[in-house]
């Protein structure tokens, strides 16, 4: 019996894709053998060689333990609407197991299809990426970081800005920086190829080259 099913239901009946579900009472599952199947979508490693020898890891979980080891730290865990018969287990980017809660009617006796894992394993891969892209801390940590990025990019610009030309009058300044606002390549070449001639000649006869 899916336990889930209700409130898969209420969430889809939200407009929620998923459903998220405690990691502690997904551990209780699988140790009381709560469930249909236990399937290892990838594991990955960094070692591509040997991720293809053994399949990526695909297949039947003969082992619990490697499951519910993970299911001890931060994991994520949650059930998508559109397949509420599965239950997504996320240790890590890279690893991926899939809970079958219940076997479909008429299969209750029979062992999981040869085909199952790979078509596990190209869902899982579809849904995590669709669960990050909505995750609002993913979200908010990728948008924290562009704007770390883009404020480092600024702060780098500026430094070159003002050692090449910070010893002119504030009036070029300004009028070198709103060519560069304005992107009018024609006006910012004419206000600083003068200024870094002038500054090429002055460091040729110190004896620069």
């Amino acid at each position: 019996m899916n336990k889930f099913a209700k409130r898969v239901e209420k969430a889809k009946s939200e407009g929620k894709g998923y459903l998220t579900i405690r990691r502690d009472v997904v551990k209780r599952m699988i140790e009381k053998g709560e469930y249909h199947n236990l399937i290892c979508n990838h594991d990955y490693t960094d070692d591509y060689v040997w991720d293809a020898k053994r399949n990526f890891g695909k297949g039947e979980v003969k082992d619990i333990k490697e499951v519910t080891q993970h299911l001890e730290y931060k994991c994520n865990c949650y059930i998508a609407t559109e397949y509420p018969n599965e239950l997504l287990i996320t240790p890590y980017q890279g690893l991926s197991y899939s809970l079958i809660l219940e076997a479909p009617p008429g299969h209750e006796d029979e062992s999981i299809d040869e085909d199952l894992p790979e078509a596990l394993h190209e869902r899982a891969c579809e849904q995590e990426y669709e669960s990050l892209c909505e995750d609002e801390d993913v979200i908010d940590f990728t948008a924290r970081l562009k704007a770390k990025k883009e404020s480092e990019q600024m702060e780098r610009l500026k430094e070159s800005f003002f050692r090449m030309f910070g010893d002119e009058p504030r009036h070029v300044l300004r009028d070198i920086a709103q060519s560069i606002a304005d992107q009018d390549e024609e006006k910012y070449k004419e206000l600083t190829e003068p200024i870094i001639m002038k500054k090429a000649i002055k460091h040729f006869n110190k004896g620069g080259f």
